[in-house]
């Protein structure tokens, strides 16, 4: 079965942590951290050995290169 690519925003604390941790459980999914803060997000990432990008996607330039190194 392939693999299923999954982007969790919000993945430095709180419900996008704990969604990319319960995530990080099921061998079929490819995980793709994104936070505001670097260092949490560092953290998180490190625990479930998945890349990260640090964004804030209230920034539309941030989210148009975001856009661009996804596709």
């Amino acid at each position: 079965m392939r693999k299923k690519n999954v982007i969790v925003t919000g993945a430095s604390d709180g419900i996008g942590a704990a969604a990319v941790r319960q995530l990080a459980n099921n061998q079929n999914y490819n995980l793709y951290l994104v936070g505001r803060n670097r260092a949490k997000t560092a953290a998180v990432a490190d625990e479930v050995n998945a890349p990260y990008f640090i964004a804030d996607f209230a920034d539309l330039e941030i989210e148009k290169q975001f856009r661009d190194c996804t596709n």
